[in-house]
């Protein structure tokens, strides 16, 4: 006959002999309240499905029996985030350490710019849709719905509204209309504390371009030496740069060719040319292959392609054909 006995477990406890194990079978509850606890920590060995959990409240009471601190403040010194004067009543222990140990990182934009590549070309025209690119340090103390990305130039804002880069908004239309002229965006956020902060400015700079080639004249040195048009130039090799500093040409020449280079007049004469420590000299002076390799440049006015027109250009001609395959540095 089958039968069910239940064991009343109570502080009289149960006896077990030493040596004897007790086996537990089926669901064993233990009640909502107070702690199951092991006297020394067992070392567990072989094949074992128990599941050894420590649990840590994240409530840290305090001596008045509290979860929440309760005692002086504000804050009379500053340790670590927390600094003098803040309130401490009604926030919770952990808090307060977090404050404490992990202070307030403001964000900021470690990159902003577009897809718009810089330098253009003067008389270029941008517009239409172009995506804009960002990134954030400690990108979790931003406001997701408070970027804006602003043009600086012709003041107003683009796009609103998201912190997710990349976004392709539309600009205005703009014309660079002369050397020097710029076009500026900035991204501006707000963080986590309501304070808005912007990036650094991304700028589009218009430029005239710098032109070179060669011109092949067989014959002595300095025999049939050119001079050269405004087609000639512009009908050179283009480069959409900055000239007013150092540029680097590779004419790859031979004997037989004059080397030539013009640059935009609002730009300094060039002074020196430089290819290594024997390989170098002057610019300026007279016309004769016995002087210096570039001499003194030639003014030419009236200078125009598709983008712009009237411009003058300073232009350099080799005083003799030199043969050349190595890159020219000229400042």
């Amino acid at each position: 006959m089958a039968f069910n006995t239940k064991i009343d477990l109570t502080n009289a406890k149960v006896y077990q002999a030493d040596g004897q194990q007790l086996t537990l079978s089926g669901d064993t509850s233990i009640a909502t309240v107070g702690d199951l606890r092991y006297v020394t920590h067992p070392t567990f060995t072989g094949n074992t499905q128990i599941v050894d959990k420590k649990y840590v409240d994240d409530k840290v009471i305090t001596a008045t029996g509290q979860s929440i601190y309760n005692l002086a403040s504000p804050a009379t010194v500053t340790v670590g985030g927390v600094t003098a004067g803040t309130t401490l009543t009604g926030k919770s222990s952990n808090c307060i350490l977090k404050e404490i140990l992990v202070p307030y990182l403001l964000p900021t934009f470690s990159s902003f710019s577009n897809d718009v590549s810089t330098p253009v070309e003067v008389g270029c025209q941008i517009s239409g849709s172009h995506s804009f690119s960002w990134a954030f340090t400690n990108s979790g103390n931003v406001c997701p719905a408070a970027f804006v990305i602003r043009d600086v130039t012709l003041p107003g804002d683009l796009s609103t509204g998201t912190s997710t880069s990349p976004v392709s908004t539309t600009i205005t239309t703009k014309t660079f209309a002369s050397c020097g002229d710029t076009q500026v965006w900035c991204g501006c956020a707000k963080n986590t504390n309501s304070t808005l902060f912007g990036s650094a400015g991304y700028t589009v700079t218009g430029l005239l371009p710098y032109f070179w080639g060669k011109c092949t004249c067989p014959g002595p040195a300095g025999a049939n030496r050119p001079t050269l048009t405004a087609p000639q130039v512009t009908g050179g090799t283009k480069i959409v740069a900055n000239s007013s500093g150092s540029i680097s040409i590779n004419f790859n020449s031979t004997a037989n060719d004059y080397l030539w280079f013009a640059i935009p007049d609002s730009v300094a004469a060039k002074t020196t040319w430089y290819v290594d420590a024997i390989n170098n000299g002057a610019i300026g002076g007279g016309v004769s292959p016995a002087c210096q390799l570039f001499p003194t440049p030639v003014s030419l006015g009236s200078v125009q392609n598709v983008c712009w027109s009237g411009q003058t250009y300073k232009v350099y001609v080799s005083n003799k054909q030199t043969a050349q395959t190595l890159s020219i540095a000229i400042g």
